[in-house]
């Protein structure tokens, strides 16, 4: 955020403890679009083998085929 003069606020700081905490570990990992984002500008997505949802419609088709063929 600072890098980007944007502001940050404190729904931000909660985001930023559940990446930090859970993202490394996780093989699926659910957010928001900003956030979905910025980890995929950073390739943090594949930097981990970490496949990135949303909650919007083609995300959640995305995911729902990735279930069905597990």
């Amino acid at each position: 955020l600072a890098v980007k003069n944007k502001k940050e606020d404190s729904g931000d700081h909660v985001d930023f403890m559940r990446i930090s905490s859970y993202f490394f570990s996780s093989d699926i990992f659910f957010t928001d679009k900003q956030r979905k984002y910025e980890i995929q500008e950073l390739e943090l997505d594949k930097k981990y083998n970490t496949l990135v949802f949303t909650g919007v419609k083609s995300d959640l088709l995305k995911f729902i085929d990735l279930l069905k063929n597990l």
